[in-house]
């Protein structure tokens, strides 16, 4: 039924040999959709010109003959408001039905659709526009509804799953002030995510260098708790410094921590021959008699 009034309209349209100019408003329209029959996209014999209301006309009865994508067409055809076309309650009824069906259903579509939209860049025009068109208007005036059972499948969705470090709290257990991870990354130039993790190798190193010590804030826990914890920090800082080489001397009594405050106090590089006046091979080293000290722990 649709077929043979589509079908009379384009043969009427044909007989009237039409022409855009001289005042004449006509709208260009492929025959064979396009999307549908893609090698006859291009050619000039499946083109025809139709006025603004046989052209919507005809993508009704394609939307009717072919559905699917056909609704889109018809759709962005019914809602322009320059067109002077009103569609019956009817009419916009099934329009409406079946262009919601096809949004649901027709993935390829909407992965097309969306394709179309990546990298768009709106004109400052459009932009203020819509701007003003949304200004005052709430998506969900009386409030978004779920049922019970989209409420569990929420729960369930989200159960085992950990916030990111964005969201996470940190203490600084000097001065017990509380930050988001990132907000503490950000003003002491740090990672304190890196940090916190304990079984980093290189967790007590970074704590060495740094005056202030961080944990993960718990609500349930007082500044008592908070101390205590400083206290152990701090005692595993010693322990972990105390396992270095501890070296003495001799004639000034001074104590040195591993290699690097030896290079530093004789202003040398090379710790070579320290070494070997540790084995006995020198006599001395700068001037002065080292002795390896034993560990505490």
């Amino acid at each position: 039924m649709e077929k043979q009034k589509y079908l009379e309209i384009i043969k009427n349209a044909k007989k009237e040999m039409r022409f855009r100019g001289n005042g004449n408003y006509y709208e260009e329209h492929h025959i064979l959709p396009k999307v549908l029959f893609p090698l006859w996209a291009t050619r000039k014999s499946n083109l025809i010109l139709l006025t603004a209301k046989e052209h919507i006309i005809c993508h009704k009865y394609l939307a009717k003959i072919y559905g699917g994508t056909m609704w889109c067409a018809y759709n962005r055809l019914a809602t322009d408001k320059k067109d002077g076309h009103e569609l019956t309650p009817e009419e916009y009824e099934e329009l409406k039905l079946n262009f919601s069906n096809l949004r649901k259903t027709d993935k390829k579509w909407n992965a097309k659709i969306s394709k179309g939209n990546t990298g768009k860049i709106r004109t400052q025009e459009q932009k203020d526009h819509h701007s003003k068109i949304m200004t005052g208007k709430k998506l969900w005036p009386n409030g978004r509804q779920f049922s019970e059972e989209h409420k569990n499948n929420l729960s369930k969705g989200q159960t085992g799953i950990q916030k990111p470090n964005a969201q996470k709290k940190v203490i600084c257990l000097e001065t017990k002030y509380i930050y988001y991870v990132t907000e503490a990354n950000n003003l002491f130039n740090i990672r304190v995510d890196e940090i916190l993790k304990k079984e980093s190798q290189e967790y007590y190193q970074k704590e060495k260098k740094r005056k202030l010590h961080w944990a993960y804030y718990d609500e349930t826990k007082n500044d008592e708790y908070w101390n205590k914890l400083l206290v152990n920090l701090l005692n595993k800082k010693r322990k972990c410094l105390y396992r270095q080489a501890r070296y003495k001397c001799l004639e000034t009594n001074e104590i040195f921590i591993g290699n690097k405050q030896l290079l530093e106090k004789y202003n040398t590089e090379s710790i070579a021959s320290f070494n070997r006046h540790l084995r006995g091979d020198r006599e001395n080293f700068c001037g002065f008699h080292f002795i390896r000290m034993k560990s505490q722990y």
